[in-house]
């Protein structure tokens, strides 16, 4: 689940070490709390500006513009966000280079990173610029990058200690759920939410507790978790359908739109669990 498994190479190994605490390590670390300013930032700049695009392109937000305009007025803040997050990843990358070498939830960030570049550049922006119509390429892109995300989805749900990471991506998709569902679905989605959410934090904090039962509390805390991620999944499928007659654009690139974003999001949620799960 770590590069150094994978690798499994003494070799690059002591080059880690090296590349961290004798040569471009000891330049960078000192900067480290600047760099992850950059990083952050950069990665907000992403996230705002493909959320302005991709709500668009699942019917919502600034509906008065094409996808294109939006995707042509935003392009010059994402591409500086994506150059930030990978120079400033890369900077920090040599400030703690041992560290990330054995850490899961650097797994899952790089490999989540790749389908985010790949979602980004092959499948959402061409998407965006033909107003919503996804060409062949794009459509070989998406099911390249689905695959490669759903393989760091699969770390981040199977690691100890990465497990409760997921969630952030729970939330986010919950969020863009909430965004694009109007009328009677929104509200029946919202009230079954909030009914979950109530009945776990009761169940897991006053039925199940750690004290008393442990196992039983995680079990319970997982159940739970899985039943708001498989029903915020449903509402997401319901749109991405198109049960609602009125949507112009069609479901692959609704699809996109959700997975473009969400897929942005493990990247950061994955890249704050480096701290919690080393």
């Amino acid at each position: 689940m770590t590069f150094q498994e994978l690798i499994n190479n003494e070799g690059v190994a002591e080059w880690i070490r090296t590349l961290e605490h004798q040569t471009l390590g000891p330049i960078f670390k000192p900067w480290f709390a600047h760099l992850e300013i950059w990083h952050i930032v950069s990665l907000f700049m992403i996230g705002g500006t493909l959320l302005l695009t991709n709500l668009r392109l699942l019917g919502v937000g600034l509906t008065s513009e094409p996808p294109s305009v939006i995707e042509k007025n935003t392009r010059l803040w994402l591409n500086i966000g994506v150059f930030g997050v990978l120079a400033s990843g890369v900077l920090i990358g040599f400030a703690n280079a041992e560290k990330l070498y054995g850490s899961p939830a650097f797994t899952v960030k790089m490999v989540g990173l790749l389908a985010a570049i790949i979602f980004t550049y092959v499948v959402c922006l061409p998407t965006a610029r033909n107003e919503g119509r996804a060409g062949p390429v794009a459509r070989l892109g998406a099911v390249l990058a689905i695959a490669i995300w759903l393989a760091a989805l699969w770390v981040f749900c199977t690691v100890v200690g990465l497990t409760p990471g997921i969630y952030l991506v729970i939330i986010a998709a919950a969020m863009m759920v909430w965004a694009v569902l109007k009328g009677r679905a929104r509200w029946v989605y919202l009230i079954g939410l909030a009914l979950l959410l109530i009945a776990h934090q009761i169940v897991t904090h006053f039925v199940v507790t750690p004290e008393t039962n442990y196992d039983g509390w995680v079990a319970a805390a997982k159940g739970f978790v899985i039943a708001e991620g498989i029903y915020v999944l449903g509402f997401a499928a319901y749109h991405v359908l198109g049960f609602r007659n009125e949507l112009a654009s069609g479901p692959f690139t609704r699809l996109v739109a959700f997975s473009t974003f969400l897929v942005w999001v493990t990247v950061a949620a994955a890249g704050r669990w480096i701290a919690f799960a080393s």
